[in-house]
C-alpha cells in the first residue's frame, strides 16, 4: 500500500506542469526517491517494479500508464537491458 502511495506521488508530480509543481522541487524529491531505492535489494527492487507494473496495467490515463512503465528504469529499479 506505501509502495502504491508513493509511486502515485511521484507520478502526479512528474505529469504536473511547473505551475504547479516547482522543477526543482520536484528534481531534489526525485533524487531522494532513488536514492532510497539504490539501498533497497535486489529482490526488493524486483517486487517494486512488479506492483508497478500491475498499477500500469489497471490504470486507465494513457499518460500515467506510460509514466508508470517508464517509471522502474528511470528511477534505477531495473538495469535498461532488462
Amino acid at each position: 500500500m506505501l509502495v502504491k502511495a508513493l509511486v502515485n506521488l511521484i507520478v502526479s508530480i512528474d505529469l504536473s506542469d511547473e505551475e504547479t509543481v516547482d522543477s526543482d522541487f520536484a528534481s531534489s524529491a526525485f533524487e531522494d526517491v532513488m536514492a532510497a531505492f539504490e539501498e533497497l535489494s535486489e529482490g526488493d527492487r524486483v517486487v517494486i517494479s512488479q506492483i508497478i507494473q500491475s498499477m500500469a496495467e489497471s490504470e486507465s490515463s494513457s499518460a500515467r500508464r506510460e509514466a508508470l512503465l517508464e517509471l522502474p528504469e528511470s528511477f534505477g529499479l531495473i538495469d535498461e537491458d532488462d
